[in-house]
This record gives structure tokens, sequence and C-alpha cells, in this order.
């Protein structure tokens, strides 16, 4: 069984997903992460040799900024590199269980 850990931006949403792949670990799962280029969900997954796959991300700030431009496009192109690498994984094998918001 694939399991497919998406999330990031906070140890909120990271150690949850930390916590399950301890609890499946052994249990013949195969683990993948998904999340940011730099956020701390990439050094947690790969301090545990799950394989780490990062995509561009936005964020939604709620005050000015010149990159509110720019993310609504990184959160599309996140969007489709993320389905690329799922549409990949076979479906009945591969459940995808996400954290946060």
């Amino acid at each position: 069984m694939n399991l497919v850990l998406p999330g990031g931006g906070s140890g909120g949403h990271a150690v949850p997903a930390m916590v399950l792949s301890e609890r499946v670990a052994g249990r013949g799962h195969k683990l993948l992460y998904i999340g940011s280029p730099d956020g701390i969900e990439r050094s947690l997954a790969t301090a545990r040799g799950i394989p780490y796959i990062a995509i561009p991300v936005g964020k939604l700030r709620r005050y000015w900024s010149w990159r509110n431009l720019v993310d609504p496009f990184r959160v599309l192109l996140g969007i489709a590199r993320a389905w690329n690498y799922l549409r990949k994984l076979p479906k009945a094998e591969t459940i995808v269980y996400s954290f946060g918001g």
C-alpha cells in the first residue's frame, strides 16, 4: 500500500504526519511525503527516511505583498505537479492522508 502524506508550512501539519508514519512503519507500506521546498516537513521526513517530493506552494497573506500576485500561480503549478506524481501511483493501492486546514 502506498501512503502519501501531503502538507506543510508548519509543524502543526507535519508533526501529525510523522506520528502516522511511525505508526505504519514496518507494516510493508511505502511512504511518500509531498510538501514545500523549504518547510519544516522536508527535514522531518528526510530524517525518517521518507521519500520527499517538493512542489511549488503559495501562502495566503492577509496583508499587501507583491508575492500575493504570484502565489496563485505557484499554487496552480503545485497542484499540477502533485497531480502528476499521484497519477503515476496505482489507484487501488494508494491512500492520500492529508493533514492541516
